[in-house]
């Protein structure tokens, strides 16, 4: 939790600005990020209203209100150690039963938010896409070779790009205009992942990022966002529904490419022709 706080000493809010308030203390970490325009949308409130919420809580302007807000979360970036310790002790994390309710929670929360007509768009840009990049830094790298086999399964030619620092622009030159690009960048974005996104803009290939984000800066944003809830930021932070989602988008890709079954079957009797070398 943040430790940000607004006035309230010799203050009365309106109902429009505690509607704000209320939004900003429940989504500090995405409020930072967003344009006084993607706020207003977000809230269906002017943006002239949230300028004078602005000057009304103290500040010069909304972007002086972001600036506070971000410098109030820096103290409160935890260590992995921190995020599990904090995880375990809450009322909620008591039994191994409540930890797997929590995942259930957040799959709920991520199909309350997420789009599925983009998730579907998502699956048609892979089936299309004469090949495939994948990028996965950290605990994504996980979710990105899954992908990586899953695809190379319908016979579609996907590429891992590598995640250490420099090394990615020995992959990149290999993006191609019509190629997807397909990344992991959930709470905070990579600075890899976002120089993948500018270059492949620049190639004209089509990106998707998975994201923790409902509302992210332009830089961050892909041609399409697929959201999944990982938990607070000062908790330990879930794969569980970045890993459905991908399983799903599996599924959609192979519908959208009318059920790779030749390239399965073809699989299948490879397998078999060398069974007695390489039991199954």
């Amino acid at each position: 939790m943040t430790s940000f706080q607004f006035p309230t000493e010799g203050i009365t809010y309106t109902k429009a600005e505690k509607k704000i308030i209320n939004y900003i203390y429940q989504n500090p970490s995405a409020v930072i990020f967003m344009s006084i325009q993607q706020l207003s949308a977000a809230l269906g409130i002017s943006e002239s209203t949230i300028s004078r919420f602005s000057r009304h809580a103290g500040y010069e302007d909304f972007k002086a209100l972001k600036h506070h807000l971000q410098k109030s979360l820096e103290p409160n970036i935890l260590s992995p150690a921190d995020k599990i310790s904090r995880t375990l002790h809450t009322d909620e994390a008591s039994s191994f039963k409540k930890l797997l309710q929590r995942q259930i929670e957040f799959m709920e929360d991520t199909i309350r938010q997420l789009d599925f007509s983009a998730a579907s768009e998502a699956a048609g840009l892979l089936a299309s896409a004469p090949q495939i990049h994948i990028f996965g830094k950290g605990a994504s790298r996980s979710l990105a070779q899954l992908l990586h086999f899953r695809l190379g399964r319908f016979g579609k030619s996907v590429h891992m790009i590598r995640s250490a620092g420099s090394e990615i622009f020995e992959d990149l030159i290999h993006i191609q205009s019509g190629d997807c690009v397909l990344l992991f960048g959930f709470q905070k974005v990579p600075l890899e992942v976002r120089v993948i996104l500018d270059y492949a803009k620049k190639q004209e290939a089509s990106t998707i990022l998975f994201t923790s984000q409902i509302y992210d800066s332009p830089e961050n944003r892909a041609d399409i966002n697929l959201y999944a809830y990982r938990g607070q930021p000062d908790e330990y932070h879930s794969m569980t529904v970045p890993t459905a989602l991908a399983d799903a988008l599996v599924v959609l890709t192979a519908d959208a490419m009318d059920m790779p079954v030749d390239t399965l079957n073809q699989l299948h009797q490879l397998k078999e022709s060398y069974s007695k070398e390489i039991p199954r």
